[in-house]
């Protein structure tokens, strides 16, 4: 398979500000490696100049994220909490974006799954996608409703535990961080298909559309998982849609931050001037 990495070098010479570890550290073993590539780049630059350094991180890191801004930030789904059955480097990633500060203020995180002599449905409700085949809570339950569930198998990235600190949010991260997510499960682990469970919510203020997500089916109803109850829809997106996504992301998505439009919703410091402090 051809192997790529994203050096400084790389992304001095396509006329980018220097690159942090993300792009140090980040390799492409499968998929389309140029055009990931070339999306890689922008997206982290995206991110950068909204004031964000992109960097891998441990799932202790995740956590202890998560602890300290539960006040808008519901619990981790266990199979992204330290210490899950399966949870390792091979199997799943975590990324962080910090200000100029080093505050974390941006997270997205994936596991892989090979399901090829199951599917998502046999997987989600019993609760193997969640805790694996360690102890499962007496009172854990998940349904899902949604005949695309039962045709999920293969190769499958599990995106999620995506949050936005408040004052950063509206600054599309949440257009850049999940397309991340989706293009670097192809490239390290070759899924055939990204899912996410998401929030009813959410979907009907559009959020799951500016995660890029192509596909929304049926319900999906989680009971003392992470939460007493959650309602939401099964996300997903096949390989083929998601090649399209990225180049679709390359032509078309303004790396630039709206200064103005920033300035309109009240922010007293616009994330471009956050950016060029650094």
């Amino acid at each position: 398979m051809p192997q790529k990495n994203l050096s400084k070098a790389s992304a001095r010479r396509a006329g980018r500000p220097r690159a942090g570890n993300f792009l140090r550290t980040l390799r492409i073993d499968h998929g389309p490696v140029e055009l990931l590539g070339q999306f890689f780049l922008k997206a982290e630059m995206a991110a950068r100049l909204r004031g964000l350094d992109l960097d891998f991180a441990s799932f202790e890191e995740l956590a202890a994220v998560n602890r300290e801004n539960r006040q808008h930030w519901a619990p981790l789904l266990p199979q992204f909490r330290p210490g899950a059955d399966g949870l390792s480097d091979a199997t799943a990633f975590c990324i962080l974006g910090r200000n100029a500060a080093g505050e974390v203020v941006a997270t997205q995180a994936a596991r892989f799954y090979d399901i090829s002599a199951s599917n998502l449905q046999r997987e989600s409700e019993s609760l193997r996608l969640f805790y694996g085949s360690g102890e499962k809570p007496p009172d854990a339950a998940c349904r899902i409703r949604a005949p695309i569930a039962r045709k999920i198998r293969g190769y499958v990235a599990y995106s999620g535990s995506g949050w936005y600190r408040p004052d950063y949010r509206g600054a599309e991260l949440s257009a850049i961080l999940p397309r991340i997510s989706r293009a670097y499960a192809l490239a390290r682990w070759n899924t055939q298909t990204t899912v996410s469970f998401i929030n009813v919510g959410l979907v009907q203020k559009g959020i799951a559309t500016r995660y890029g997500y192509t596909r929304l089916d049926g319900e999906v109803r989680l009971q003392n998982v992470f939460a007493a109850d959650f309602k939401g829809v099964v996300a997903w997106m096949p390989r083929d849609e998601l090649v399209s996504d990225v180049r679709h992301f390359l032509g078309t998505f303004d790396a630039q931050v709206d200064v103005t439009s920033e300035a309109r919703r009240g922010d007293k410091q616009p994330l471009a001037a956050r950016a060029r402090e650094r």
